[in-house]
């Protein structure tokens, strides 16, 4: 996390010590008060990364202005943020949540709000709360366009941005695992995930967050149903863009952090709202006054995930002993058992000309009996596979194409009574630095990523091939320790060796998405006789990462078939090739 450090005498030598050993850990930032300009001078450039004040011992004037200067950089020092006398970006401010987060920040000293609405004409109440002190901006959070030319108003009217809360959002439509559309998805995930994203990189590209200015505090206003422990089903294009921007936001507070950037997230619970229909446990009111807490109570909130009661939202399953004991229990008494040897099974394989998807068809192959659909974009680029022989099935099949998964499972359907395993492995990546994403790349990985796989699986759900009277089926989708947000830190060591946090935030953002469907999935299809799995492979040497990886296809689609076959405890887990829980 993130901790602002005061050393004052910091051009002597134990003082200065303080200082380099508080800048080796991630995150931390020092200001630092020196006596005379010189000595200033001499401790930058001792100490990179050190922000240097001047201060006179003795010198009261000095003093009180080295801390108003103290105080111009960062929003508290080991204690409560006062959220007064600040510029505050509010998207969605003009009904629901954000009208009463405007409420509520406008009734403290001195704020001044830049409220984001996709129609001002019909912002009255808004424009009725603060006159002079509510600037209103058009601004759809769907559209690159519009967030960019807001961006550029904000940078015209304002040096500098002091708190971002970013709330506009959408439910979507609400639908079912049978009703569920690819175009709800994309555009569910386009406002509720990568808009965030993109108000956050128009802001930082135009120099107005953190930096020599200041520290700015971002808060994206998410949802429980986004963390993937939530036990609750349906709404799968909501859960999947909550899930997705939990980890675009755990990135930000990696990559942002060093900047002078807190980035946070908060549940505002179930609130009465338009967007609930009237339903609901609490008013705005309470919702926008608990969060507020929150964001001013001075605990640590850079990187985390919290509720308007201040309880803390989890990334990931519990790991104790008693947990895993228990969960082991549950799922040899309640829930399908591992599937034992996969053997004399029709398995369907996608992606599957090359990578891990041609291993796996490969492995499955020596396994006598087993009947591999093969699903590839292009057939006629995978002659190879088809000469495998009777038992390899070349299927032509585009995850990316909601009609070509139609298609796909109907034909299925043809020449196939019941199908025993679903692997969906195809998938892509780009690894586009934050400052230069675009929301068209967010737009291809996520359809890839995220909602092929779980068309994929409600099409053959709906042509009645997977569990149900037919026998059990285990469907196992091939994820990432990308889109574990827990793994996504900057201190301790991460499963995968070698990945570093922050950064490839749509990659990340589309695993993250994909998890919470499946886990959703778990739980809508437990009672069908379908096991829902998640699988990472590891850090493979493939086309995919330019064949830089730390292990071979070989052993990555060994360790995971052998975790398919031998772990008891599969239904709505995660689990790494080797066997290891992954925490979410």
């Amino acid at each position: 996390a993130i901790r602002t450090f005061v050393v004052t005498g910091a051009n002597r030598a134990i003082e200065l010590e303080w200082v380099r050993q508080l800048l080796v850990r991630p995150g931390n930032r020092v200001l630092a008060g020196v006596s005379g300009q010189n000595e200033s001078q001499d401790v930058q450039k001792m100490v990179p990364g050190i922000e240097v004040l001047p201060l006179e011992a003795g010198d009261a004037g000095s003093l009180n202005a080295w801390a108003d200067e103290v105080a111009k950089k960062t929003p508290h020092i080991d204690g409560e943020m006062s959220i007064a006398n600040k510029t505050i970006v509010l998207t969605g401010a003009n009904r629901g949540i954000g009208l009463e987060w405007a409420r509520q920040l406008l009734a403290r000293p001195g704020n001044r709000i830049i409220a984001g609405v996709r129609q001002p004409d019909k912002a009255a109440d808004l424009k009725a709360l603060g006159g002079s002190r509510v600037q209103i901006l058009p601004l759809d959070v769907s559209s690159s366009t519009s967030i960019e030319s807001w961006a550029d108003e904000i940078k015209a009217s304002t040096a500098h941005v002091d708190v971002v809360i970013n709330n506009a959002g959408v439910y979507g439509e609400r639908q079912d695992l049978g009703s569920v559309t690819s175009e709800n998805m994309v555009s569910t995930f386009v406002a509720n995930t990568v808009g965030p994203l993109l108000i956050v990189q128009a802001l930082a590209s135009r120099g107005l967050l953190g930096g020599s200015a200041g520290p700015t505090l971002v808060a994206t206003v998410s949802s429980k149903m986004g963390s993937v422990e939530d036990t609750s089903t349906g709404s799968y294009a909501y859960r999947a863009s909550k899930a997705g921007v939990n980890i675009v936001c755990k990135a930000l507070a990696n990559e942002l952090g060093p900047k002078g950037v807190t980035v946070t997230l908060l549940h505002p619970g179930y609130v009465i709202t338009d967007m609930t229909e009237g339903r609901g446990l609490i008013d705005t009111a309470t919702s926008v006054g608990g969060m507020l807490s929150v964001l001013e109570g001075g605990d640590d909130i850079h990187g985390k995930f919290l509720a308007w009661d201040k309880k803390a939202r989890p990334f990931k399953q519990p790991n104790s002993g008693f947990y895993n004991t228990y969960k082991t229990l549950v799922a040899s008494l309640c829930r399908p058992l591992a599937m034992s040897i996969i053997e004399g099974k029709t398995v369907v394989v996608t992606g599957a000309n090359r990578g891990l998807g041609r291993e796996l068809v490969n492995q499955l192959l020596e396994r006598p009996g087993n009947t591999i659909i093969a699903g590839v974009r292009d057939p006629s680029q995978a002659k190879d596979l088809a000469s495998l022989g009777p038992n390899v099935v070349v299927t032509q099949l585009d995850v990316s194409d909601e009609a070509s998964i139609e298609a796909w499972a109907a034909s299925l359907k043809k020449d196939f009574a019941h199908i025993d395993v679903v692997i969906n492995n195809a998938g892509i990546a780009d690894m586009e630095p934050f400052g230069s994403l675009k929301g068209k790349l967010f737009h291809s990985i996520f359809q890839t990523n995220a909602i092929g796989p779980f068309l994929v699986v409600q099409s053959l759900h709906g042509q009645g091939l997977i569990g149900g009277s037919g026998g059990h089926t285990l469907v196992a989708t091939v994820s990432s320790t990308m889109g574990s947000i827990s793994e996504n830190r900057a201190d301790g060591l991460p499963i995968t060796i070698g990945l570093k946090p922050g950064g490839a935030i749509p990659y990340r953002s589309s695993k993250s998405a994909v998890n919470s469907i499946m886990k959703s999935l778990s739980h809508d299809l437990a009672d069908q006789d379908i096991t829902v799995t998640l699988l990472c492979p590891g850090y493979v040497a493939t086309d995919m990462n330019g064949h830089s990886g730390h292990i071979d296809t070989q052993t990555s689609v060994n360790g995971m078939l052998k975790v398919l076959e031998e772990n008891k405890d599969l239904q709505g887990s995660f689990h790494y090739y080797t066997g290891q829980y992954i925490p979410w």
